[in-house]
């Protein structure tokens, strides 16, 4: 609201007091009339109350002029402001409440608003079948770090393959010697959240065997990432999500930097 501003002009009349409900004369005087959107109070002209004439480009909040482009105060032409609901934003040229705009490609169960944030991330660990599908054991005496085997006892030299990848980035080698739950805990790489979500995992696990024998494949995975992928933080692999031959499971972490 402004301040009072020039007393009114014309013959005295009665005028509304701000401290007293009885009526008092206004002054008279040869000032300018109040103008379209005030009037004559205690003497002085000042706002009318607030509306169109007086808030053409906002909106009325508490009887106050406001911009109108906030989410809790949206709108224009002096109406009464909108407060936009939990799915929509004020749209600052149009002044009008307007959805949020959507992931495209997205569905309404696995949808989020948006990701801005860069993940790190982590090849962490996987289980394998203690055997091979065909039931011989993955290492015997003839394999190198095996020696002492007599009839087959050793675990297997878990890798990932070079043609391994997450959302595109190479997945580094790293050897977990004679086990089947490999822990890698290696870093593969940073990327950008929203370049995650609909990107693809693909990852083939081997037996290292580094006499003259040919590298045993364990086994693959492969799959899609989605929005509750990215939101949870961890990927978890398995034969109901892409997982092959003696691969039980495999584990990446998206750690938010």
């Amino acid at each position: 609201m402004a301040l009072p501003t020039a007393a009114c002009a014309g013959a005295p009349e009665e005028v509304e007091q701000d401290d007293s409900s009885d009526p008092i004369d206004a002054p008279t005087g040869s000032c300018p009339p109040c103008g379209s959107a005030q009037h004559c109070k205690n003497g002085a002209c000042v706002d009318d109350a607030c509306g169109p004439s007086n808030c053409a480009t906002g909106c009325c909040s508490a009887g106050k002029c406001v911009t109108g482009t906030s989410r809790t105060a949206c709108g224009s032409g002096g109406g009464l402001c909108d407060a936009c609901n939990s799915e929509e934003t004020c749209d600052a040229d149009e002044q009008a409440c307007v959805a949020v705009e959507k992931d495209v490609g997205c569905d309404a169960s696995t949808c989020v608003e948006e990701v801005v944030a860069s993940y790190q991330v982590v090849l962490v660990s996987a289980n394998v079948a203690s055997k091979k599908v065909t039931g011989d054991n993955w290492d015997t005496s003839k394999d190198a770090g095996c020696l002492s085997c007599f009839v087959g006892c050793c675990p297997p030299d878990v890798y990932v393959g070079d043609t391994s990848q997450f959302a595109g980035l190479p997945i580094p080698k790293m050897v977990e010697s004679n086990t089947t739950s490999p822990s890698w805990n290696v870093i593969v790489g940073q990327l950008p959240g929203k370049s995650l979500i609909g990107a693809s995992i693909t990852v083939e696990l081997k037996d290292e065997d580094t006499s003259v024998l040919t590298d045993d494949v364990i086994g693959s995975c492969t799959t899609t990432l989605t929005a509750n992928d990215v939101a949870s933080g961890t990927v978890t692999l398995n034969p109901s999500r892409g997982c092959t031959s003696s691969v039980q499971n495999l584990v990446f972490r998206l750690d938010q930097i």
